[in-house]
């Protein structure tokens, strides 16, 4: 394991995007009836504020940075490193049928996003690759 693949790193990464799946949970809750819209839009956009860190990224010392570059991303970035994410919490706040399919599409997503950020060189996963993005510790 490399440097940047350590297992501080990887669960740092963790634990940020969990402040901002709970960030985007709480919005659900807060803003009724545009809450679930919030949060959506948040999952998408959230790397693309403060110098490429989402709130979550923020408190715990990471960026998301450009690969070829290591400039900040943009909000266009954000949206398309987020894809993934955004499809799985569309299944969460979809009654019934997303919860089916939460099980059966986006469980996995989540768990081969989780398979790159621990096995690729670069801890880059699927919307990492799309957006040409990656994140280091700032």
């Amino acid at each position: 394991m490399s440097e940047h693949l350590s297992s501080s790193y990887i669960l740092n990464r963790y634990i940020a995007r969990t402040i901002d799946f709970l960030i985007a949970a709480a919005m659900v809750l807060v803003l009724p009836p545009v809450g679930p819209l919030a949060g959506l839009l948040y999952i998408l956009i959230a790397d693309g504020f403060r110098e490429g860190q989402s709130p979550g990224k923020q408190l715990i010392g990471l960026k998301v940075v450009r690969a070829e570059s290591d400039l900040p991303i943009t909000f266009m970035e954000s949206i398309l490193r987020n894809i993934p994410f955004a499809i799985v919490y569309l299944f969460f706040i979809i009654p019934f049928l997303g919860w089916i399919l939460l099980i059966i599409i986006g469980i996995p997503i989540l768990l081969f996003e989780s398979y790159l950020v621990c096995t690729d060189e670069k801890a880059r996963r699927i919307g990492d690759t799309i957006a040409q993005t990656m994140v280091v510790e700032s």
